[in-house]
């Protein structure tokens, strides 16, 4: 992986003038990840999950912030039910793997890609999360909702660091890496799938809408995700990140803006679909882990 110590661009906060160095110095945040993942896919989730609860037991994250008050982060890994058939090992293996870590979230809707995932994620943190934190006061009540694929590696101290200086947007967000649209379309961009940043009202929000199955049928997901959002009049605070969130540079189609490297503020990696892709990437950021 070719290497920088400073980033080749300028992230959103450093074009409005706030350092890298200047983050810690904002309100901490509480972020809620979801990961879409599939049942087949258990080396990802073990590698995931171990690189997280690495990060968010030792609070790496959070290891050069002076700051009492620490930043919160949890993740769950996001499946829809089988819809075809599957075999008795990897049920078996399922199940164990289900029963041992309990971080996994079936929704009431079947694996698909463009099928309507993404709102049932949504319907499942509305009333899981965002209204059961009203009644229970043991569980967190999040400033952001994240969706991201397991094929995007997450810097999670940067991620928080990043979201810190949007504390007085916690109930209007929309955050990630923006794609122009068609001119003639109505919807001018959406973040992409790499990492999808919400406030949680605007997660409550959607997690609230009643759409029929029918009309969740065939839409890209990313975009469905801002269509939804614009036509439902969340339309403030759509934050582009251009700069510290992008594809895995050794991947040819990688973003030229970005100079084809890896550096130390990097919020997201995407298109990591190999395992042995993330040990370079492991490596830069965690040393010998």
């Amino acid at each position: 992986l070719p290497r920088a110590y400073n980033p080749p661009c300028e992230s959103y906060h450093q074009l409005r003038n706030i350092s890298y160095s200047q983050l810690s110095t904002y309100p901490p945040v509480k972020i809620f990840i979801g990961i879409f993942t599939t049942i087949e896919t258990f080396e990802r989730r073990h590698l995931l999950r171990t690189l997280y609860r690495y990060e968010i037991n030792t609070r790496q994250f959070n290891k050069y912030i002076e700051n009492e008050n620490k930043d919160l982060i949890d993740y769950r890994f996001i499946l829809g039910k089988s819809n075809k058939p599957i075999s008795e090992d990897i049920k078996l293996k399922f199940k164990i793997e289900n029963e041992a870590f309990q971080d996994i979230i079936i929704l009431d809707d079947d694996e698909n890609l463009n099928d309507g995932k993404t709102y049932y994620y949504f319907k499942w943190v509305t009333e899981n999360l965002i209204k059961r934190s009203v009644e229970d006061n043991t569980l967190n009540e999040y400033d952001y909702i994240v969706k991201t694929d397991d094929d995007s590696f997450i810097n999670l101290k940067n991620l928080a660091l990043n979201l810190r200086p949007f504390s007085q947007y916690t109930k209007h967000l929309y955050y990630g890496y923006m794609r122009t649209t068609n001119p003639d379309s109505s919807l001018k961009q959406y973040a992409t799938g790499m990492i999808e940043v919400l406030s949680a009202k605007y997660a409550e929000n959607i997690g609230n809408l009643n759409i029929s199955k029918e009309e969740l049928k065939n839409h890209h997901e990313d975009v469905w995700l801002a269509w939804i959002l614009m036509v439902n009049d969340m339309n403030e605070n759509w934050i582009d990140e251009q700069c510290l969130i992008y594809d895995d540079p050794r991947m040819l189609r990688y973003e030229p803006s970005k100079g084809s490297l890896i550096f130390p503020q990097t919020v997201t990696i995407h298109s990591l679909k190999e395992d042995w892709k993330w040990k370079e990437v492991i490596d830069y950021f965690y040393g010998v882990y």
